[in-house]
């Protein structure tokens, strides 16, 4: 959501943008799968569907732009922060990508269940877990530094 703007993603395979005064739809973006995750800025918006690609949509244009695959598993959640973005899928796996090239540059292991949530800045990235763990990654150091919760 924005000033202007509410933004959803569906199972009926599309994305809408909503009128954030008024509540009416005033754009439907149609997608190839079911959407289940995304997250956007000013410019892109980007979503994770049900057939493991993440969709990249141009917001000023508002229609998808190209996509790519998120690799072997549904990706969970994903996490937009300046020329980056991470993912975490239901493999348990933390991907760091790079925004312009949509490159794969780290994947961090870690969790023993799916991924369900990711903050992140520049220093570090946080990840939660079915595993019922919460982990903070240095990514200076490629790993994990410390276990906040495990097992609550």
């Amino acid at each position: 959501m924005d000033d202007t703007n509410i933004i959803s993603g569906s199972l009926d395979r599309t994305i809408r943008i909503w009128c954030a005064t008024y509540y009416i739809p005033i754009r439907v973006i149609y997608c190839q799968a079911e959407i289940l995750h995304f997250t956007f800025d000013k410019q892109l918006l980007i979503a994770s569907s049900s057939d493991k690609r993440l969709v990249f949509i141009n917001r000023v244009q508002e229609i998808p732009s190209h996509s790519i695959s998120g690799g072997d598993h549904v990706i969970n959640y994903i996490w937009l922060y300046g020329s980056r973005f991470i993912t975490g899928d239901k493999s348990g796996l933390v991907k760091e990508w790079d925004l312009p090239s949509g490159a794969l540059l780290r994947i961090l292991h870690g969790h023993l269940a799916e991924v369900y949530c990711i903050q992140a800045n520049k220093n570090q990235i946080m990840s939660s877990s079915f595993d019922q763990s919460i982990k903070i990654w240095s990514l200076a150091a490629l790993k994990y530094t410390d276990n906040v919760f495990d097992k609550f």
